[in-house]
């Protein structure tokens, strides 16, 4: 029973090997409903259904939690690998979406109280820099009429306050402090450490691994978007900044991903752990480490 929905949280959030909707929606759908949709959405809504399964409605045992830290781990490393032989600007960010999910299940299935908030709040994270990532490439495809990363090229001259709101969202995605997806990963590596299995520095070096794999994809991405030389195709077309309504939301977007970085008591003390305190009151209760077993 519990695998059975477990199979069903981890499809709605878009886990290997569950995953294949979420590249594919990516191809046709708009971008604004992949930013809220796949990216944010449905996320929060797997996840959400994953902690209540984990912390709720079954008690966990040892096995059962390794289980759900190797979908977690290999969700992270497998998807960032798809996402960097991509050459499409919407599909890569979308295998991307994936392999966050990776850490968000990694987090809840460690079952210990740094890792689960770890894990809770790194989905908070993902909603707001990847919902940022996917409204840059809506505004660079609104502007240039292209997400192929081989025509683009160059827009950090006539698009600057994109560029910026980019590379903030790419640096927090990546792990890289003191954004907010640094906070949240740093959460869940102390979770898996806290468990104290024999799998814990396996499955430690595979979430390290793909942050700095996502590192080099976004590096990848940030050159061959903004920077280089603009290729004719994309000069003709007269690229400009996006328009005002395009910008304010991904400005609004990079600071949250710096003040939930700097001040990380805000969102966990504030909304994480009074609502993980209902959820489950013994994972709270002092000197209490490890949800799963006796």
């Amino acid at each position: 029973a519990f695998l059975l929905i477990f199979a069903g949280a981890i499809a709605k959030a878009g886990a290997f090997p569950l995953h294949t909707w979420i590249p594919a929606a990516a191809e046709a759908a708009p971008v604004p409903a992949m930013a809220f949709l796949p990216a944010s959405l449905d996320k929060l809504l797997g996840i959400t259904l994953l902690a209540r399964l984990t912390l709720q409605f079954f008690t966990m045992t040892e096995t059962l939690s390794i289980v759900v830290m190797l979908v977690g781990a290999v969700t992270v490393i497998g998807a960032v690998m798809m996402a960097m032989v991509q050459h499409d600007l919407r599909k890569l960010l979308s295998f991307h979406a994936v392999s966050q999910v990776g850490y968000m299940v990694l987090g809840l299935g460690t079952g210990t109280l740094v890792g689960v908030l770890g894990g809770l709040f790194h989905m908070l994270n993902n909603a707001v820099y990847k919902n940022g990532l996917f409204l840059m490439a809506g505004a660079v495809r609104h502007r240039t009429g292209t997400s192929e990363l081989e025509k683009l090229g160059g827009l950090v001259r006539v698009m600057p306050l994109t560029f910026f709101a980019a590379v903030v969202a790419a640096l927090a995605i990546s792990g890289v402090p003191p954004l907010n997806g640094f906070a949240s990963k740093w959460m869940v590596y102390q979770g898996v450490l806290a468990t104290r299995s024999n799998l814990a520095p396996l499955l430690l070096i595979m979430a390290v691994f793909g942050s700095a794999l996502t590192l080099a994809s976004f590096v990848k991405v940030i050159h061959s978007v903004f920077l280089g030389r603009m290729p004719e195709g994309v000069a003709r077309s007269q690229p400009r900044e996006a328009p005002f309504l395009m910008v304010v939301p991904m400005l609004f977007l990079a600071l949250l991903c710096v003040g939930f970085g700097v001040v990380v008591r805000w969102p966990v003390g504030t909304w994480l752990a009074p609502a993980l305190s209902e959820l489950s009151p013994d994972l709270l209760a002092p000197g209490k480490e490890v949800a799963f077993g006796a």
